[in-house]
């Protein structure tokens, strides 16, 4: 009978042959179950554990350590803390990929600071709006080049237009009276046509008719393109909603240039009268 082997790796050495080997076997057999009791109970240097971890939920405090040598820890510290994640948490010698940050804000204003790492399509953020006056995404990183914004919003005051603006280089909104133009065409369930233009004015117009604050409220999108780019940034614009009689539904598609040579850092919905109340996602690619 040959040497056989247990589950865990130890030797068994075929009884009667193997002269002289034996001892080696033995060495080797207690050398492999000192590594396995080390990892059952520890000793002052080497916690040695894989896990893994999902929807924890607890007000107590989880200490787990491991060694520095497991590869799919990180190196710069032995020990992760597992916490209640009710409060705000601070993460350390961490790496976010694909990181997202979802804030809901009601008030007067609504702002969600843009993520800095993505691969590919990612979302920015989204922001709830609640009888806001703004919504802002802001601090988008150098590393986006297109955005796509999906939105539906319904204003406090009827009649009236949802705007766009942007935030350039310094941060600062761009509201200069004429920082943009735009060229809207309105169809409409009615028959109608026309067109809402502006060759220069203090911010691009996302719908043109004037929104009903009636139940259905305005929805659209726009993209932004190469916005890093140091030239006029250009802008595709669709939307519909019902017009301010609540009676007729009308679809807008357009373009809008923000006119200043700057790259863009950040972009501003609002209504041109009032508050509005809804949903804005944001998605960035590179």
């Amino acid at each position: 009978m040959a040497n056989s082997f247990t589950t865990l790796g130890f030797t068994k050495p075929e009884v009667g042959a193997d002269t002289n080997l034996w001892g080696g076997h033995l060495n080797s057999d207690w050398d492999l179950a000192d590594t396995l009791i080390q990892r059952l109970v520890g000793t002052t240097t080497t916690h040695l554990l894989t896990f893994n971890v999902n929807a924890v939920s607890t007000t107590t405090t989880r200490t787990v350590t491991w060694s520095d040598a497991d590869v799919n820890f990180p190196t710069t510290t032995n020990a992760v803390t597992l916490v209640d994640t009710s409060a705000t948490q601070t993460l350390v010698n961490k790496t976010l990929t694909n990181a997202q940050v979802n804030t809901q804000t009601a008030g007067s204003s609504t702002t969600v600071a843009a993520s800095t790492e993505y691969v590919g399509w990612f979302k920015i953020g989204t922001a709830n709006a609640a009888a806001a006056t703004t919504v802002d995404f802001v601090s988008i990183s150098s590393t986006v080049n297109h955005l796509l914004c999906m939105w539906e919003l319904k204003p406090g005051t009827n009649g009236v237009n949802i705007g766009l603006r942007t935030y350039g280089a310094d941060g600062v909104v761009d509201s200069g009276s004429v920082d943009y133009y735009y060229t809207l065409v309105n169809s409409d369930t009615a028959g109608g046509s026309s067109v809402s233009a502006s060759s220069g004015t203090t911010n691009g117009a996302l719908t043109g008719t004037g929104i009903s604050t009636g139940t259905n409220s305005a929805g659209g999108r726009f993209e932004a393109f190469n916005i890093q780019a140091l030239t006029a940034t250009k802008f595709t614009l669709q939307s519909s909603y019902l017009d301010s009689a609540g009676v007729v539904a009308v679809a807008a598609s357009g373009t809008a240039v923000r006119v200043e040579a700057d790259r863009i850092t950040g972009i501003r919905l609002f209504p041109t009268s009032g508050n509005f109340t809804g949903k804005v996602t944001l998605f960035g690619s590179v």
